[in-house]
């Protein structure tokens, strides 16, 4: 099994894990509190005022209960709470463009230890928010609290899974992607699970309890549910490969633009507020939906039932069951419904994780084959310089451009003699000793190749100045180094001939300058075999 396969199998158990983790907490009442001293109460009367506005009446003898503190829930309402006709709590309306109607609050009202009563007054903004009446609970403010943020922990701890997968996927990708033929695939799916994982954050228990700005927190959520149906639609399109007419996509994409602008304007001026609007884009979210099953289906008839679709059909589904099970939460403010759609989501990020990521596995060890035989194509596997393939293409690619341009050509003498009388063996080692030298000597700014099988070439792109001094600096150091290898070496007597040459305003071509460099060359290339003979004669 190889750690591909392992990582999955591992991931595959972390999420399983989590989901019956988060799946067994949700089984309890939400809104449920098991708190000693804690007691959910009823309502003496509740009557309807103008508005949209619920009054519900409670009486209260302190003299014969510990608890102090009412508590409740509400959402996108504004509060107001009496107590023996004065004032004790308010939750306003915002009166900045971020938002007017508030978002989810948790009441915790203190209240004095008398004989009194109770009024708390809410005002619905929405019709269907008048269908659902809040829980009462009475008790001690402290441990509720706590016992609140005990319930909330494990749901927010799914939601900053999510946000963390996409997170990794993210910086993974961005390592990797040059080497990625379908790098858009892991870029949208890692961009769709942050916004979908803050969007989770955003609307979890944990969140808005510790928040103190509950109307622009509110709104961060649909600012960011705007964006998930292009996002899921990207995602779609480049994880089933799909070839899709561009006028389709180019629609899809100003619709969403629209669909942004619109709403958000609305907002702003104060003529409808997001929840007005918000059914655009649940309408845009179920045509990304019907692009991702589009593509499943496609992709299955081409490539039959593999990992992708094993992956990604059954979570898929089960996404859209439970987007539609939280459209008619969101729409007859059942708050219950986000939990299910959380651990939906969930599932769904695991599973697509686990295709992702193997799929991303797949390319990766593509490209870095990839990579391996572009590097072979242009690299010299004997010395690990580059090889006369890639010089013709450099060479292709720098004509007419020739201005700033030096270069330098080396050929090994008695390389024939060495190869004949010591074997091929010895004569190899005396190429590659060579080309380490003259790299060494010459290649710190310059590209160095081997264009034959003695035959070497250095080039300056953009070359040194004053490059005939710099370049006679350069042949002292290899011929120092040469020196130094010949007192060590054995068998061989390195003798490496050097000549170079800078473009000129005649130049029309590379050739040129190796015409002229070779002049040189073959000068000390004479000079070397004179010295050898003389002191083969003393």
């Amino acid at each position: 099994m190889d750690r591909y396969k392992k990582i999955i199998i591992i991931t595959g158990i972390i999420g399983a894990v989590l989901i019956c983790w988060g799946f067994l907490y949700s089984q309890a009442d939400r809104y449920g509190l098991d708190v000693p001293g804690t007691r959910q109460i009823f309502p003496e009367k509740v009557w309807r005022g103008e508005n949209r506005t619920i009054t519900y009446e409670f009486g209260f003898d302190f003299s014969r209960d510990a608890g102090r503190c009412l508590h409740f829930v509400s959402d996108r309402q504004t509060v107001k709470v009496y107590q023996n006709g004065g004032l004790i709590h308010s939750l306003d309306n915002g009166t900045t463009a971020v938002g007017r109607v508030p978002g989810k609050f948790f009441h915790f009202v203190k209240l004095s230890q008398a004989e009194s009563q109770v009024l708390v007054e809410i005002q619905y903004h929405y019709y269907h928010d008048e269908n659902v009446s809040p829980v009462f609970w009475l008790g001690d403010r402290q441990q509720m609290f706590k016992e609140r943020l005990i319930h909330a922990l494990p749901a927010a701890v799914i939601y900053f899974l999510t946000f963390v997968i996409g997170v990794m996927v993210l910086l993974f990708w961005g390592i990797v992607r040059r080497e990625l033929k379908n790098s858009r695939e892991s870029f949208y799916f890692s961009a769709l699970l942050i916004v979908v994982g803050l969007w989770f954050i955003r609307g979890s228990e944990l969140v808005n309890l510790l928040a103190s700005n509950h109307i622009a927190l509110s709104y961060a959520g649909y600012l960011l549910f705007l964006q998930i149906p292009i996002l899921c639609f990207c995602f779609s399109i480049y994880y089933w490969d799909m070839k899709i007419k561009l006028w389709w996509e180019n629609l899809y994409f100003f619709l969403c633009l629209l669909n942004m602008a619109v709403s958000v304007g609305l907002h702003v001026n104060g003529i409808r507020e997001f929840k007005e609007t918000v059914f655009t884009t649940h309408l845009l979210l179920l045509a990304a939906f019907g692009t991702m099953f589009a593509g499943m289906f496609f992709y299955f008839r081409k490539h039959g039932a593999d990992y992708k679709v094993k992956a990604t059909f059954f979570p898929t589904m089960i996404i859209l069951v439970s987007t539609a099970w939280d459209f008619w939460g969101f729409y007859h403010n059942t708050l219950d419904t986000y939990r299910a759609g959380g651990l939906a989501s969930l599932l769904f990020v695991g599973c697509v994780s686990w295709s992702v990521i193997y799929d991303l596995s797949i390319q990766l060890k593509e490209g870095q084959e990839n990579a391996i035989y572009k590097r072979l194509a242009v690299t010299d596997l004997l010395t690990g310089l580059y090889n006369r393939n890639a010089y013709e293409r450099w060479e292709q690619s720098c004509q007419g451009m020739l201005g700033e341009i030096g270069l330098a050509v080396c050929d090994l003498n008695n390389l024939k003699y060495y190869n004949d009388t010591f074997g091929h063996e010895v004569g190899d080692r005396y190429i590659v000793d060579a080309a380490g030298l003259i790299q060494e000597a010459c290649g710190r700014e310059g590209t160095c190749y081997r264009i034959g099988g003695d035959e070497f070439l250095v080039v300056w792109e953009r070359k040194p100045d004053s490059f005939p001094y710099a370049m006679e600096q350069c042949l002292k150091k290899l011929d120092l180094m040469q020196q130094d290898y010949n007192r060590n070496s054995e068998y061989i007597c390195m003798q490496i001939a050097c000549g170079y040459a800078a473009a000129e305003p005649g130049d029309t071509r590379v050739g040129d300058m190796i015409k002229r460099a070779d002049g040189m060359m073959y000068c000390h290339k004479k000079q070397l075999k004179g010295f050898a003979e003389n002191s083969q004669r003393n």
